[in-house]
């Protein structure tokens, strides 16, 4: 019998203040056990986009939005723009720097409909050039009291900013998320991340960018198209 190999992959559900799912972040795994692997932050975004969200994100998500990290090299090469924007959100890593390359990338991306969310945000003044290209912001309410939280809602108001309280662990925690302002929650109280396992049958994804890359230049160049494609076993299978 042929050895299988499989993707894993883990969502936990994001909900609203009447505890509706509105959406589900989805978390890269490595193997059955429903941990974040030790690997580069990009080859774990570029696994789980290649592998779930680009073939089979429909069954992963369903109607709902889907919620995915993206660390700062892969944001300014604006791999995002690659998928479905309807029901992306593109969450910034908290690690990446505030960079006038990176305000440049997400403010095209913000201008050409993608939801933008600001993951595990903690005030700081350069942050605030990206507030208008931002609908949502992640507090981890763990790290961040409730207190300062609601001053800071009270404050960005004018920006009409969606607020998502991340690792609400109890009914208490909840409530009071909700009474200082915020929309949306994330935690151990509701879900913790459940497990998805799928066949991995998909090539590599930086291949795959490459390619997208060749085809939509006016002038393709037919060798390097033989070449990424030789690069992969899969896609020289699938050809």
């Amino acid at each position: 019998m042929q050895n299988l190999k499989y993707s894993y992959i883990a969502r936990q559900p994001i909900l609203d203040s009447d505890q509706k799912t509105v959406g589900y972040e989805l978390l890269f795994r490595d193997g059955p056990n429903n941990t974040f692997p030790d690997i580069d932050p990009e080859l774990a975004t570029n696994r789980l986009l290649s592998e779930h969200f680009l073939a089979t994100h429909y069954s992963t998500i369903g109607d709902k939005l889907g919620f995915v990290n993206f660390p700062y090299q892969s944001l300014v090469n604006m791999v995002p723009t690659l998928f479905p924007k309807d029901n992306l959100v593109i969450e910034i890593l908290e690690s990446c720097e505030p960079t006038a390359e990176l305000l440049s990338a997400i403010k095209k991306m913000s201008q050409a409909g993608y939801t933008i969310a600001l993951d595990d945000f903690v005030p700081k003044k350069e942050w605030l050039p990206f507030l208008p290209y931002t609908s949502i912001i992640k507090i981890d309410i763990q790290q961040y009291s409730l207190k300062k939280a609601q001053t800071l809602i009270e404050r960005l108001k004018p920006h009409n900013i969606t607020f998502l309280a991340e690792k609400v662990e109890t009914y208490e925690e909840f409530e009071l998320a909700k009474e200082v302002g915020f929309h949306q929650f994330q935690g151990y109280f509701f879900s913790r991340p459940q497990l998805i396992r799928r066949k991995q049958i998909k090539p590599s994804f930086l291949t795959v960018v490459q390619l997208c890359k060749e085809i939509a230049n006016s002038d393709i160049n037919y060798d390097e198209l033989e070449r990424l494609i030789s690069l992969d076993v899969t896609l020289s299978y699938n050809c």
